[in-house]
């Protein structure tokens, strides 16, 4: 085994330690967790009432700023669908929000800035409360989305495919 095979070339730097420090220090000086706190709290709270207004949305969760909301099947059987939580997270984007989504278990995750305010949240959710009705009437249509043949999502897309 090669010597120093695991190390990093950023093991010992003191610029990442100073990066995090200034970090650190700017959360606390500036109050982020209590803000955190206060508009996570809004935050999951509308994201529960929205998952009760969508049939393909359920058991909202989370901490602070992180939190997420399963994506299920349209047939009312409650189970996670990976393919309807990609077509939200597109038709999302398409509309101007960047969201995340983990591919094999169906859970959208928002994971918006520390200093996001309550009425940018209210806009990140109309986006997802209008996706969601596009895609609980729609269905899955990848092609809407998709600019080729070749790229990394529709490979992402054939994966999930193959795990159903």
């Amino acid at each position: 085994q090669a010597p120093l095979a695991n190390m990093s070339s950023h093991s010992f730097d003191p610029f990442g330690a100073a990066v995090a420090s200034a970090v650190i220090r700017t959360i606390r000086d500036e109050g982020l967790l209590a803000v955190a706190e206060e508009t996570g709290a809004y935050l999951l709270d509308s994201l529960r009432q929205l998952a009760e207004r969508r049939s393909i949305l359920d058991r909202a969760r989370g901490r602070g700023m992180m939190v997420g909301v399963d994506v299920v099947s349209r047939d009312g059987s409650g189970l996670p669908d990976p393919m309807l939580s990609l077509a939200l997270e597109a038709e999302c984007l398409r509309r101007g929000a960047v969201l995340g989504y983990s591919a094999l278990s169906g859970v959208m995750r928002l994971l918006p800035p520390l200093v996001m305010t309550c009425n940018e949240i209210d806009r990140a959710l109309q986006i997802l409360d209008d996706g969601a009705a596009y895609v609980e009437e729609n269905g899955v249509d990848i092609s809407r989305y998709m600019p080729s043949q070749n790229s990394s999502a529709m490979l992402a897309i054939s994966f999930l495919r193959k795990l159903q």
